[in-house]
């Protein structure tokens, strides 16, 4: 794995983590506060819908990150096409001088 998709999957996961901590922050705290405090179920169901939001367009631009060819892809790729063309002129130069001789 390259460092950069090393480096994405570890902000994905602190990022999940980041999540999960807060959910269970969250859960604690709402059981110590009483209930004329509390958010109305309508409004959290807001928040939580936004954040989910806001969380699948991080991961969707995550998984194209990740997806993206990257240098050394894009260099081997060109390699390997100068390296078919390499070996075509190679046998085509093999078989003309058969043809000399």
């Amino acid at each position: 794995m390259t460092s950069f998709r090393q480096s994405s999957c570890r902000i994905f996961c602190q990022l999940l983590l980041c999540l999960l901590l807060t959910a269970a922050i969250d859960a604690v705290a709402s059981d110590a506060v009483p209930a004329a405090l509390s958010v109305p179920p309508a409004q959290e169901n807001a928040d939580l819908k936004r954040k989910l939001r806001r969380l699948e367009h991080q991961v969707t631009a995550l998984r194209d990150e990740l997806n993206a060819p990257d240098s050394t892809q894009i260099v081997g790729g060109i390699g390997y096409i100068v390296g078919v063309f390499g070996i075509a002129g190679w046998l085509s130069a093999r078989k003309k001088l058969r043809q000399e001789d």
